[in-house]
């Protein structure tokens, strides 16, 4: 609520969480096999929008993992016997693009829910933060509409082509989470066992999301993710571990690996991971790629990997 999207629906362990754009932000195109589409608007407005979507996911990140009342579960013999070394984990996928809207069901069921392959392409990337051992992963479509400060923080992690489909760009944000400490029991946000002060409390937090939407978003008043990375102090220790030059480099080698340079790219993953002082997920895979071609990009490299 407070970041001004909502919580739709679950299925199973699995949730959908939306943020919606005003009329004002969108416009009609038509596609190269001549279909008409909706696009938003590149404005500040929907930046923030952006922003605040990420912003969200990155908090309750380091929400759960600084948790008093989530570290209790951490040593219960019973769950650490059936998971060694139990913690809570979430996994995001975000995603950007359009949806129908409306009740789907029938007369003894009714969802009010969207429907389109865009929903899907959001669980598909949450599914894949397994693979990429990411909390986050975003999609390209997602990352074209973010702030530019806001992709400063972000990686390249993939480039590919599935079959009979469209390229696809995955992201993420680094976060070491681990390096958050524990709140103390009396600063737990679960502290108050009241359910009439909780409701309280949370429509507190529903009045100061909408004050945020209408000051902050309507009106353009601020730069919400400057104002975040300069306020959050938690935020700059889960990120401490992963300095400018790490990002830059490895960025960098992001594009000597689209280009078909991948000796320069290998060069650019090694001394990435250098700075980081040990192996990362995402240069250890595109390295693994490269070698199998002894770091000589194929003659029909076309920028991206193509999937079969």
């Amino acid at each position: 609520d407070y970041h001004c999207g909502g919580a739709n629906k679950n299925i199973g362990d699995a949730f959908l969480l939306v943020w919606k754009f005003e009329n004002q932000f969108i416009k009609e195109t038509t596609n190269k096999h001549g279909k008409i589409e909706l696009k938003l608007k590149k404005v500040n407005r929907v930046k923030q929008i952006c922003d605040l979507a990420l912003i969200c996911f990155i908090r309750i990140l380091i929400e759960i993992n600084k948790s008093y009342k989530l570290a209790v579960y951490r040593q219960h013999k019973e769950l650490n016997a059936r998971m060694k070394n139990y913690k809570t984990r979430l996994g995001f996928g975000l995603h950007l693009g359009q949806s129908i809207e409306g009740a789907i069901g029938s007369l003894f069921k009714i969802d009010a829910s969207y429907l389109c392959t865009n929903v899907n392409m959001a669980n598909n990337l949450e599914e894949n933060t397994k693979t990429f051992k990411k909390e986050l992963i975003i999609s390209g479509d997602f990352y074209d509409y973010l702030s530019d400060d806001a992709k400063k923080y972000l990686r390249l992690l993939d480039i590919f082509k599935p079959k009979n489909g469209e390229i696809t760009r995955l992201y993420s944000i680094d976060l070491d989470l681990d390096s958050i400490p524990i709140e103390k029991q009396k600063d737990s946000m679960f502290k108050e066992e009241n359910i009439e002060k909780k409701l309280e409390i949370i429509q507190q937090k529903r009045k100061m999301a909408q004050l945020l939407y209408d000051d902050i978003v309507l009106k353009h008043k601020s730069d919400i993710w400057n104002e975040f990375i300069n306020d959050e102090d938690d935020f700059k220790l889960v990120t401490e571990k992963y300095p400018d030059n790490f990002i830059e480099i490895y960025n960098t080698g992001m594009e000597y690996f689209k280009s078909g340079n991948w000796p320069e790219a290998k060069n650019c993953m090694n001394s990435a991971q250098e700075i980081l002082g040990e192996e990362d997920p995402a240069c250890k895979r595109n390295l693994d790629f490269m070698e199998k071609s002894n770091f000589t990009a194929p003659t029909n490299w076309k920028g991206y990997r193509e999937e079969e």
